[in-house]
């Protein structure tokens, strides 16, 4: 994605940032300090609604796959899994947690118990 324009931000210990549109005036102000670092600052066009949805798809699907990787399948549909048991390498990771926390927050999974994960709806990724 091409960016709309540049920026340059001057950072230094010694002297208080500085945000200037002209590479030129960027290393003026960079000249005044003998640690300051020049970063390029890239100014984007904002996201459509359709790549908010394909973003928050493509986390959906990647949480449930860190689910079901750590997770035990309880029924014969995917519809029920188990959590994994102290001991088990996929056990209280911070993946799964996050996993957890995600899908739980947007309620596509619901925690029955503390070791059962009822799936509510689809599969991410499955269609309806």
């Amino acid at each position: 994605m091409k960016p709309l324009g540049v920026g340059y931000l001057v950072e230094s210990a010694t002297g208080g940032p500085a945000l200037c549109l002209e590479r030129h005036r960027a290393d003026l102000q960079a000249s005044k300090h003998r640690d300051a670092v020049i970063h390029e600052v890239f100014k984007h066009p904002p996201i459509s609604d359709a790549q908010l949805r394909r973003a928050v798809e493509i986390a959906d699907q990647a949480m449930w796959s860190v689910i079901t990787t750590h997770c035990t399948q309880g029924d014969e549909h995917g519809v029920l899994w188990g959590l994994p048991g102290e001991g088990h390498p996929g056990a209280a990771t911070p993946e799964l947690f996050e996993a957890l926390t995600w899908m739980g927050d947007r309620g596509l999974i619901e925690m029955t118990d503390d070791t059962v994960i009822l799936l509510i709806g689809r599969e991410p990724g499955k269609g309806v």
